[in-house]
């Protein structure tokens, strides 16, 4: 899979866009409803995990090998910008902070 040949088509690139940024925009309006009970140290916790081992460890490799990355580090970053392992993150910090919806 390159630029040229694409594993999705037009339509279903712009489809699955579409649909990220209609989560997105779900999630902002839950977040403007509910911002007073946001608990900002586990917000920023699992916003930036996410780039703490699916991005920064590729890049210090890409910097200390002058741009070749091996394919690990591309498996990492599109393992953990996945909305499957959001969930999965999710679902582990309301077990071990003990909190949730009651």
């Amino acid at each position: 899979m390159d630029s040229h040949n694409l594993f999705f088509t037009r339509t279903t690139s712009r489809l699955l866009r579409l649909e990220c940024l209609a989560a997105l925009g779900v999630s902002a309006v839950l977040a403007v409803l509910h911002i007073s009970e946001i608990r900002w140290p586990v917000f920023i916790g699992l916003f930036l995990i996410i780039d703490l081992i699916g991005y920064i460890p590729g890049h210090v490799v890409w910097r200390l090998r002058d741009g070749s990355v091996p394919r690990t580090f591309y498996a990492l970053y599109n393992v953990m910008h996945s909305l499957r392992t959001a969930a999965i993150l999710d679902e582990v910090q309301l077990s071990f902070f003990r909190c949730g919806f009651t």
